[in-house]
């Protein structure tokens, strides 16, 4: 199956005319004037209150990996957002991460935000390892993703390095751990699209990064994911890895 990728030219592209906004935006003392897309980035829950501060009355709560639409200038300390379920108030603007590429481009359509407690250095390791054959990835109406052919095995033979794994029921020091996350964060991902997976099993032990039921464990080569985009557009996927944070965004190009 041949999987075709965002260019990296446009990319560049993209980032050089982000910054040529930014500069605009801080000359006239404004990054943002209208409205723009953004997604929550929390281990737990935001608070969504009723006015611009923390002595404004909570009205309810946003999830990591949330999209929302920010209303204004996005540099100012709490900003106004509003949902797709049309849930509206202000939230702390320090916990909104807006999309590496540009809302002329693409359109954000879905994030994950899975963060680990007290991850290792390998673990880190072999996170952005499995991020960075995810990130740019094109996949086109009815084509399926193979967690196999993308990623492929992590092992130390691949560049992976040992790191704590599950291995029937029980935490052991194995080849490519934390790997795990990655799929985790793409499968949450797809499925705030509404794609089911094709293939997808669970851990053998809950995971302690993502609410039970909403894990997707791999091994190579008895365990994959898989899912078929069930859309009738492309979908671009950007992963990375951040200090133990996994966010795997899903964009269709306008």
């Amino acid at each position: 199956m041949k999987y075709r990728r965002r260019k990296k030219a446009k990319k560049i592209i993209v980032t050089l005319a982000t910054i040529l906004l930014l500069i605009t935006a801080a000359a006239t003392g404004a990054r943002a004037a209208t409205q723009v897309k953004a997604f929550v980035d929390v281990e737990t829950r935001l608070n969504l209150r009723e006015g611009p501060g923390t002595n404004y009355k909570v009205k309810g709560k946003l999830l990591p990996g949330e999209v929302v639409t920010v209303y204004g200038d996005t540099q100012k300390e709490w900003v106004r957002v509003a949902t797709k379920e049309g849930k509206e108030g202000y939230v702390s603007s320090q916990y909104l991460e807006f999309p590496e590429l540009t809302n002329e481009e693409y359109e954000m359509l879905a994030t994950a935000v899975i963060t680990a407690h007290s991850s290792s250095e390998n673990r880190n390791f072999n996170m952005a390892k499995a991020c960075e054959a995810i990130d740019g990835l094109v996949l086109l109406p009815g084509q399926e993703f193979d967690w196999f052919e993308v990623v492929g095995e992590a092992s130390v033979a691949r560049g992976y390095k040992p790191a704590p794994v599950i291995q029937n029921k029980q935490l052991v020091m194995g080849e490519g751990g934390g790997v795990c996350q990655v799929s985790t964060a793409l499968y949450n991902c797809i499925n705030n699209l509404g794609i089911v997976p094709t293939e997808h099993h669970h851990h053998s032990l809950k995971s302690s990064y993502v609410q039970d039921g909403m894990d997707a464990t791999v091994s190579y080569p008895s365990l994959n994911f898989k899912f078929e985009n069930t859309l009738d557009y492309a979908i671009t996927f950007e992963a990375y890895e951040e200090a133990g944070e996994v966010v795997v965004t899903a964009y269709r190009e306008r």
